[in-house]
């Protein structure tokens, strides 16, 4: 008997908040629902009938359960969707702009007393420099018999992420990440020479590499 009715108001209730509020958050929309079953409950006590009284208020009951189930399955839903949107979003960033490998060019990196100044290039696969978001490491090494294929005792080391580099983009006549990266301590190599070596990782965890002898300027 009370069904409809019930159903009825509770369906208005959520159109109306909807209509007042364009963008009702999950917990606003289970207020104002559970406020009119509490308003329905009190009301409860007029119907004289004991029978119609105990179904009217098991109904409640049950579309109160009801309410707050599937608002936090709703609310664990939406947790859900955004983590899987976050994932798709790194995904197609992966998939569509990634780099498949990174430069250094012939007027880079400086060694100089106060720091080292570095371009970085991720190039894509047709050789194109790309502002992909990505990661990147760069460690400092004293070079090895060859030169290249360093010694593997780090003398400077710096990691920079993509909220780091997202404003490093520049260059006009060639395009790439510009950073100056301060020796630690401020204490430049004892060295006439080190290896840079770059090392650029892309949102998917895919890396590329590139490293070369600098001369270290007084």
């Amino acid at each position: 008997m009370f069904n409809r009715p019930l159903i009825l108001m509770l369906v208005l209730a959520a159109a109306c908040l909807l209509a007042g509020c364009p963008q009702p958050s999950v917990k606003d929309i289970q207020s104002e629902q559970i406020k009119r079953l509490d308003s329905m409950q009190a009301e409860a006590a007029s119907i004289s009938d004991p029978a119609e009284r105990q179904r009217f208020l098991e109904e409640i009951a049950a579309l109160r359960k009801e309410i707050e189930s599937s608002h936090g399955t709703l609310d664990a839903q939406q947790r859900e969707l955004e983590a899987l949107r976050r994932e798709h979003l790194a995904f197609r960033l992966s998939r569509e702009v990634t780099a498949a490998s990174v430069e250094m060019p012939y007027f880079s990196p400086v060694a100089g007393p106060r720091g080292l100044d570095l371009w970085v290039i991720p190039r894509d696969s047709h050789g194109d420099a790309v502002k992909v978001p990505g990661t990147i490491a760069v460690s400092v090494h004293h070079p090895g018999a060859l030169g290249l294929g360093s010694d593997p005792n780090i003398l400077a080391s710096w990691t920079l992420n993509p909220s780091q580099l997202q404003d490093k983009w520049a260059g006009q006549l060639y395009q790439g990440y510009h950073v100056v990266l301060p020796w630690p301590d401020n204490r430049r190599p004892a060295f006439a020479q080190v290896v840079v070596r770059v090392t650029f990782i892309s949102p998917d965890g895919k890396s590329c590499k590139a490293e070369k002898p600098v001369d270290v300027k007084e």
